[in-house]
């Protein structure tokens, strides 16, 4: 049986990107219920890059270039050392 649920706008647009985002990783389309079924049931990976496995094909230039690019930003990063 469906059911009918009023979201405001914000809420609207952040399922909409979750279904969008779900979409790439199954690579086929999905509803707004199973975005929210996907959702509820998700452990809580948010902000991690383990998350996005296997989700994106890449060439072994892309990787060569992602990779340097990753190399070269480390060189900028300074640490702090305790006194």
């Amino acid at each position: 049986m469906a059911r009918s649920v009023r979201v405001e706008e914000r809420t609207y647009r952040k399922l909409s990107q979750s279904a969008g985002q779900l979409q790439m990783l199954l690579g086929r389309s999905v509803s707004l219920d199973e975005a929210i079924w996907f959702l509820l049931k998700a452990p809580r990976e948010e902000g991690k890059v383990t998350a996005l496995a296997g989700s994106w094909e890449m060439s072994d230039s892309e990787f060569r270039e992602i990779e340097r690019s990753l190399r070269e930003g480390w060189k900028h990063w300074k640490v702090r050392r305790s006194a």
